[in-house]
């Protein structure tokens, strides 16, 4: 099923913006076998995609994908390969520039959960990025490969806000807002800013940091003091410098994540099974399959589903969003653990 939906809407406090969606419904996820050792016979890793923005909210539609919550999406998967006695070990696909703080911390205190739970190692193999919320996310992992030409690091929270406040004066605009008090209205981009605002919100981010720096010190051993201060205050790194700093342990692909799973495993052979969704064919342990997140709830991830035909999604694969807010314009206003190399 095809739908088409145009849209422009343009006000005196908002740009212009555009936005065209194109969508088909699919139905249904698969596991398939995307590398497999001579000789492997009942042993598997699995292999779940974090790919896009991190939140506790549903995924808007985009040409990258959309659809379910993220969070509930990893859950799904890890406890999918929990109740799964096949599966030796998860191999976790990070693509990510991160997201929001929370929903940073929830999936590694899920993964935290799983690997305490179950026994089960989990190895993470980062791809193109995986910056700040992808690393804080990573370092839940028994043992963290990057590509050579990863993009990770970015250590830091972000509070992305904007002030309309003397635009709207020129206008003859006037906004008022009836508070409780007078830091109720904080980070507002209608109200003027002011010192102590910026003060309050500071410190939140300061806080927020401070639980994410200790984090990766205590997580990364290999990390030098004299380098600690370097290596949190935000600047990116490539895999190969990462190495270098102690960040991950290893450089290499989704293969060499198999290798290193099967190791913390003690199996020798094994299966390396992803999660897609129907229709789509993975080729490699590389694919991405845009538009289904690999957390299905279990009945559905299968290669025949069990019981009832499984509900139907809508999957836009074509969308051109021009204005304000960018990525971040389904999120909204909110602390992040996110890299912006082109802003929001």
């Amino acid at each position: 099923m095809f739908a088409l939906l145009a849209g422009v809407a343009l006000t005196a406090c908002s740009p212009l913006r555009v936005s065209f969606d194109v969508g088909f419904v699919h139905e249904g996820v698969r596991e398939t076998v995307v590398e497999k050792d001579p000789g492997a016979t009942g042993a598997k890793i699995a292999l779940i995609q974090l790919t896009g923005l991190i939140a506790d909210v549903g995924k808007p539609p985009s040409l990258l994908g959309g659809g379910p919550n993220p969070v509930d999406s990893l859950v799904a998967s890890l406890k999918r390969a929990g109740d799964d006695a096949r599966v030796r070990a998860v191999v976790l696909r990070v693509n990510s520039p991160g997201g929001t703080v929370t929903g940073s911390d929830i999936m590694y205190r899920e993964i935290e959960r799983f690997k305490h739970k179950t026994g089960k190692p989990v190895v993470v193999s980062m791809g193109e990025v995986a910056a700040s919320g992808g690393y804080y996310i990573s370092l839940a992992a028994d043992r963290i490969l990057a590509e050579p030409t990863t993009t990770t690091g970015s250590i830091g929270v972000i509070f992305q806000t904007f002030n309309v406040s003397e635009a709207m004066k020129r206008w003859g605009v006037h906004a008022r807002a009836i508070t409780s008090g007078p830091n109720k209205d904080m980070g507002s981009p209608f109200s003027p800013e002011s010192d102590e605002h910026t003060a309050l919100l500071q410190h939140n981010v300061d806080t927020l940091y401070a639980r994410f720096r200790s984090l990766v010190l205590e997580r990364r051993s290999a990390i030098a003091p004299e380098r600690a201060d370097t290596i949190t205050d935000g600047r990116i790194f490539t895999g190969m410098e990462a190495l270098d700093l102690g960040l991950v342990d290893q450089v290499g692909g989704v293969r060499d994540a198999f290798d290193a799973a099967k190791k913390l495993a003690a199996v020798t052979s094994a299966s390396l099974v992803m999660y897609h969704r129907a229709g789509f064919t993975p080729g490699s342990p590389y694919a991405v399959s845009f538009g289904a997140q690999p957390g299905a709830p279990a009945s559905a991830v299968n290669d025949q589903p069990q019981g009832a035909s499984p509900a139907s999604s809508d999957f836009n694969v074509l969308k051109v969003n021009l204005g304000l807010g960018g990525a971040l314009s389904h999120l909204g206003s909110g602390f992040y653990y996110l890299w912006l190399p082109y802003g929001n």
